[in-house]
């Protein structure tokens, strides 16, 4: 998902470290981030102060919103999140059961089309934002929400080989290279 530089490794031609990707998981603690890559030293500091937290998520990856998140791990969150409930734009049928446009219809799916729904809570307004930044007509695997909590994976390693994703803009924001 992210991508540092080794200073441990040999510089190339450039004089330039060589950069590890890091699909999952936490950058190893030898690693640095690149010049002017704000995020990517955030999530080295995030590690350097809370690794021995015994809270201390398994990666920034966070499932439930769908980015990288930095919260400190001593902070409460929530136990659960809401079913995504979305406000249909055209007539529908899902499953069984047809549903008329502008009827708001929960769902814990993926939104098979999701031009033709509006989000009406902030865990669909998650759902659809994940699969605008993510999807790109690609299969999503699992549900969205299971068990009471948003499950979003991680886009570097859902889609089968790892995707290099930069650290460019604020938290959160994740751009293809």
């Amino acid at each position: 998902m992210a991508t540092f530089l080794n200073p441990r490794a040999m510089k190339n031609a450039y004089g330039e470290y060589s950069t590890v990707d890091v699909p999952e998981g936490w950058p190893a603690p030898h690693l640095i981030a690149r010049k002017n890559d704000e995020l990517g030293q955030k999530i080295i500091d995030y590690a350097k102060q809370w690794k021995d937290h015994p809270d201390f998520p398994p990666s920034p990856w966070d499932t439930r919103t769908g980015t990288i998140s930095l919260i400190p791990p001593d902070q409460p969150r929530p136990e659960t999140d809401p079913v995504p409930l979305y406000r249909l734009k055209e007539d529908a049928v899902l499953g069984a059961t047809l549903y008329l446009k502008g009827q708001e219809v929960p769902a814990s799916s993926w939104p098979v089309r999701a031009f033709t729904v509006e989000p009406m809570n902030e865990s669909a307004e998650r759902v659809l934002s994940y699969m605008s930044r993510y999807a790109a007509g690609r299969t999503l695997p699992g549900l969205p929400h299971h068990a009471g909590v948003l499950n979003l994976p991680n886009p570097a390693t859902a889609f089968g080989t790892p995707q290099s994703y930069g650290h460019r803009g604020t938290i959160g924001e994740l751009n293809p290279v």
